[in-house]
């Protein structure tokens, strides 16, 4: 199976604004999953977020972290924030609600940085506030991808240096660090760099992520419009899709 999803479906996405101003992202679907399963054979749903900052000469930066060791990527990887979406099992109409993008990103943030944040906290262009496309499971599970919506968020000045200040957590090293995005593909690319240390699919998504914004930067910023996950997780979406391949 090809590692990337159709090039439509890599065009950077317009979300739905709320008054006033805020971005929204849609809110997958068991519909979704099941598609995403049967037509592209992906095998879990969550995002892979973009963090950003613009630096005092107006360029932008995007957030790698170092990995710790686990059965998806070796120690001290490079990677970019990300985190599978929760399931709830509705008692009610028996459908299984699927974590919002907003709320899978700030647990994203809280779990993998360290950090409690809220949406307001965040910014997101108003067109092309996100793209879609799919990231390898890691060198444990070959040949498996996971479909990833992918936010671009940019934070304030203040909140990226507490990122790069933060200490290590279950998952993440010390050492985080924004970088030109130029500079995050050179890192990336085995190419060149051969002993580049970075998780599956990172120079790929980069890639993603560099056309992405050419478009989200000529773009209003807005803030996150709030969309609390009130439940309590069932299963992750892994467990969702597993279930489609025992139908």
């Amino acid at each position: 199976m090809s590692s990337r999803i159709s090039g439509e479906n890599l065009s950077p996405q317009q979300t739905v604004l709320s008054p006033p101003s805020e971005v929204r992202y849609p809110t997958p679907t068991e519909a979704t999953l099941h598609e995403m399963y049967t037509k592209q054979g992906l095998v879990r749903y969550g995002i892979v977020a973009a963090l950003l900052r613009k630096t005092d000469a107006g360029s932008t930066e995007l957030l790698l972290m170092p990995h710790k060791a686990s059965s998806k990527t070796q120690h001290g990887a490079l990677g970019s924030p990300g985190e599978t979406s929760l399931v709830h099992a509705n008692p009610t109409t028996g459908v299984r609600d699927i974590e919002p993008t907003t709320a899978t990103l700030i647990r994203c943030i809280h779990e993998e940085i360290g950090l409690r944040v809220d949406a307001s906290d965040l910014r997101a262009p108003e067109t092309g506030s996100y793209f879609d496309t799919t990231w390898p499971l890691g060198s444990h599970f070959p040949g498996q991808f996971a479909g990833a919506r992918c936010p671009i968020v940019f934070v304030q000045p203040d909140l990226a240096d507490r990122i790069e200040q933060a200490g290590p957590t279950h998952e993440i090293l010390a050492g985080r660090k924004f970088y030109a995005v130029k500079t995050a593909l050179a890192l990336a690319d085995t190419a060149i760099n051969p002993g580049a240390l970075v998780r599956n699919g990172l120079h790929e998504w980069l890639h993603d992520a560099e056309r992405a914004l050419e478009i989200a930067e000529h773009s209003p910023l807005a803030p996150l419009a709030p969309t609390p996950w009130l439940h309590s997780a069932d299963h992750t979406t892994d467990a969702v899709m597993a279930d489609f391949w025992h139908v």
